[in-house]
């Protein structure tokens, strides 16, 4: 008679893929990059309010550079066949990021405010950080080669844009 009782530690368990497929990969850098961009629009608007022009041009052209790389993601996903319902898809960090705009417009944070320009600068330097991580974890996941290289085109334009956020954010 055939025992087919097993105990915890015999029956497999399942696996799942670590690294998603390439197309997922770029899925998630386009909404990455649709987050920075309706991030970066914000700190540029709020900037502009404050009167530091200068600092608002740097945060709009990240938003432009943000919008040319989701459309450049977003034509690959598409020659690829891969490209279903992302336009509706937002990352989670950047609706959180978005909601602490709208929240910190109203209320206090801490001994800050979102008028506070240390404070922009801060949540921007952070938010930079989060696109620079995600690229770079992209970029060691599984790419095709033409993936590969714009993913890293674009991972070097998203580290330089890293490096003013925080040339801006240690200065304020």
């Amino acid at each position: 008679m055939t025992n087919y009782l097993k105990t915890a530690s015999e029956v497999p368990t399942p696996t799942r893929e670590s690294a998603p497929d390439e197309s997922g990969n770029l899925e998630h850098l386009l909404q990455v990059c649709k987050d920075a961009s309706d991030g970066a629009a914000r700190i540029a608007e709020l900037l502009s309010l404050d009167n530091d022009p200068d600092a608002a041009e740097v945060f709009h052209n990240i938003s432009t550079e943000r919008t040319d790389f989701a459309r450049r993601l977003s034509l690959m996903l598409t020659k690829s066949g891969h490209q279903d319902a992302t336009d509706a898809k937002s990352t989670f960090r950047g609706r959180l990021f978005r909601w602490r705009l709208q929240i910190a417009k109203h209320l206090p944070v801490g001994y800050h405010d979102v008028d506070d320009r240390r404070f922009l600068l801060h949540l921007a330097r952070r938010g930079s950080d989060l696109v620079t991580n995600a690229y770079a974890d992209a970029e060691s996941r599984p790419l095709g080669p033409r993936a590969r290289q714009e993913v890293h085109r674009q991972a070097e334009a998203v580290r330089a844009a890293n490096r003013n956020v925080h040339r801006l954010a240690a200065n304020a």
